[in-house]
């Protein structure tokens, strides 16, 4: 029986071995002297343009390479892509690949593919791009970017010192004799600064989009809008199931998908200020509401959610957001004496089916007795019929698992990574 793929280096030597073995022209671009036994970062690299769709079919397979999953896909240029791969079964161990064909920012073209590719070399058995052109590629991602260039003066000081007259040549191609000249002071002297916005300016203006990148750029924005790269999750379960730990090791392993986590408590507060959020410690301590009250509380709370799906929630998803719900609408179904709004459950279920979906639903599931050992705010009894009505839910929507809560909480996040995993590479898929 072969050895089930464990390390990010396995699928890292897997993958660059294939696109030798099928002859696809690459360069991994730069921060690669670690690999493939460290990654610091993600792994930036270039493909020649008519090797996109190829390339994007490999990435595809790779996403069902022993426990490797694809989960995400985020084109943020017509030509580049940052896709993610996690191991489905261990929490935190993921390789982040970040490939384009021309290198563009905000759809100007700041090199080609032939030139990214041009002469390239070998390290540790993957291929890496000549010095110039290494040096030309950071030199203009870190101006395009308005990134600190001081933080990356040595490393273009080796280049340099590598190949001193082709390295001039690619800087005047993107910022000119004059922008060259100061460069080259920059480099020359410890102490010199570099005129960062006003070589933007020369860079961006040499390199203006055409109308065709411009065009492609706005097919993948409005692409971006129809497809949210991001991702919502609901977190259910009595209290004392152990939500709160299970989301902070979700937004631990998670966050490589993603640009930013939010999270949201039980509601999105469309139409208020977020107000305090801890936790309470009696919440069948308060006396219900009178009839009308609690049948406009309960339509408040529905168009809350709806408002907040429509002008938070999927905003963030359109963002790459993980968008984490600690409690959702669904608990005022499960349990309608904590928002004093018991008598109208089948109003509630009604309403809770014209609510938009989220991609996932994570029902803790635990004994009454061990959740009543930990937190003693519910009678056994209340526990027990929660727990029939949460299982209920997940008998009923595909989009909804039940996982075991009664384990350590590593486990418990490791089966929730998992599922979450899945999920993610379901949607690509």
């Amino acid at each position: 029986m072969s050895k089930e793929p464990q390390s990010v280096r396995d699928l890292f030597v897997h993958f660059f071995g294939q696109l030798d073995d099928q002859k696809v022209p690459y360069v991994v671009l730069h921060s690669y002297h670690d690999f493939p036994d460290r990654f610091s970062s993600d792994v930036d690299y270039a493909i020649a343009n008519s090797s996109w769709e190829q390339v994007t079919a490999m990435h595809r397979e790779l996403g069902r390479w022993g426990a490797w999953r694809r989960v995400q896909c985020l084109q943020h240029e017509s030509t580049a892509s940052y896709d993610v791969f996690m191991h489905r079964l261990i929490p935190g161990c993921n390789l982040k690949l970040d490939f384009c064909s021309h290198y563009l920012r905000n759809g100007t073209l700041l090199l080609t593919d032939a030139a990214l590719l041009e002469r390239r070399g070998y390290h540790n058995g993957f291929a890496v791009p000549a010095p110039d052109v290494e040096f030309a590629y950071i030199l203009a991602k870190a101006l395009a970017k308005d990134k600190d260039i001081n933080t990356l003066k040595g490393t273009l000081r080796r280049l340099q010192s590598e190949d001193t007259p082709g390295c001039r040549t690619r800087v005047e191609e993107l910022v000119g004799d004059e922008g060259a000249d100061q460069v080259d002071a920059y480099l020359a002297a410890d102490d010199a600064a570099l005129d960062v916005p006003s070589l933007r300016r020369r860079l961006l203006q040499r390199r203006k989009a055409n109308l065709g990148l411009k065009l492609a750029e706005s097919v993948r924005i409005m692409r971006r809008l129809i497809f949210p790269t991001g991702f919502s999750i609901a977190i259910l379960g009595p209290d004392g199931v152990g939500k709160s730990t299970l989301i902070d090791g979700l937004r631990r392993t998670m966050l490589p998908a993603f640009r930013r986590i939010d999270q949201l408590h039980f509601r999105p507060k469309t139409f208020e200020p977020k107000g305090d959020d801890s936790p309470h410690t009696n919440p069948h301590g308060a006396k219900p509401r009178p009839a009308p009250v609690a049948l406009a509380k309960l339509f408040y709370y529905y168009l809350d959610h709806l408002f907040g799906y429509l002008t938070i929630v999927r905003p963030l998803k359109c963002r790459s957001s993980l968008v984490i719900f600690d409690r959702c609408f669904d608990d005022i179904i499960v349990d309608p004496r904590r928002f004093r709004i018991g008598g109208f459950t089948l109003i509630g279920r009604m309403l809770r089916r014209l609510l938009p979906k989220h991609d996932l639903v994570i029902v803790l599931d635990a004994s009454p007795e061990v959740v009543f050992a930990r937190k003693r705010e519910l009678s056994l009894d209340e526990l027990r019929r929660q727990r029939q009505v949460f299982a209920s839910f997940v008998t009923q929507k595909s989009n909804y698992l039940q996982i075991d809560a009664g384990r350590e909480p590593e486990a418990v996040l490791a089966s929730c990574y998992g599922a979450v995993v899945d999920a993610m590479a379901k949607r690509l898929n």
